[in-house]
């Protein structure tokens, strides 16, 4: 699924481009991605307590960073960022004018970054953590349709299902745009143990109505999603090195 990308770097308009990171670097490219970052990046990684946790702030924004610089023809430390109500990153009204859209997630080590043309698009990665209690955070927040689905699976399939549902839901809401703000009982996500998620309904407001939804392999400990407006589009997955 993930392929080296290409040497001469096009995105098309029908197409999606995913990128999949690791974020434990070396300090020599620690230390280039640091120098692209904004004053108010290298605050917020510096409030991060853990150690670990700055570090992989910091190769996360970075990273992003170098990506989006390829799509725009800038260098990296020249990209501005605004903020939406709910926190979500945009480029600034300048690189808009590129119709380019990005999405980002990360889980310890592994980050992912989607980037199309003019679509409004979110991507998440969870970890699988099998001793958690999903069936209660299942019941009190899914569609009844997603926690009959979860109650229906075999006990030793319940957990990763849990998961794949959430990510899914993180990238249509992060594609929505709207943030937590949008209650994850207001639309419902089929699947199956052998099965790639699709939507079985969705919120009515927002920009991601007519949304598709795919998953994305990473290992199996992870589960991955993305969801982008439309259905006419393209995956490419990119591997960074």
């Amino acid at each position: 699924m993930w392929q080296p990308p290409p040497a001469a770097l096009l995105l098309g308009q029908d197409e999606v481009h995913v990128w999949h990171a690791q974020l434990d670097i070396s300090p020599q490219d620690l230390a280039t991605y640091q120098h692209s970052l904004s004053t108010d990046e290298i605050a917020r990684a510096q409030r991060l307590h853990n150690p670990a946790d700055q570090r992989r702030f910091v190769a996360r924004r970075g990273l992003l960073r170098r990506l989006l610089s390829n799509y725009l023809q800038v260098r990296p430390a020249e990209i501005r960022f605004s903020y939406t109500a709910y926190g979500q990153p945009l480029l600034s009204v300048r690189d808009q004018r590129n119709r380019l859209r990005f999405s980002l997630s990360h889980t310890s080590d592994h980050a992912l970054f989607a980037v199309s043309r003019n679509r409004d698009i979110g991507i998440d990665i969870e970890y699988l953590h099998y001793l958690f209690e999903y069936e209660q955070i299942a019941g009190s927040l899914f569609a009844a349709e997603e926690y009959a689905l979860l109650c229906a699976l075999p006990l030793a399939q319940r957990a990763k299902a849990f998961f794949r549902l959430w990510a899914c839901k993180e990238a249509y809401i992060k594609a929505c745009g709207l943030g937590l703000s949008l209650p994850l009982n207001t639309f419902a996500v089929a699947l199956a143990p052998d099965e790639s998620a699709r939507l079985l309904y969705v919120h009515k407001q927002g920009g991601a109505a007519h949304s598709s939804l795919r998953e994305l392999q990473i290992d199996e400990q992870h589960a991955a999603a993305l969801a982008v407006e439309g259905s006419d589009w393209q995956l490419r997955c990119w591997q960074y090195t």
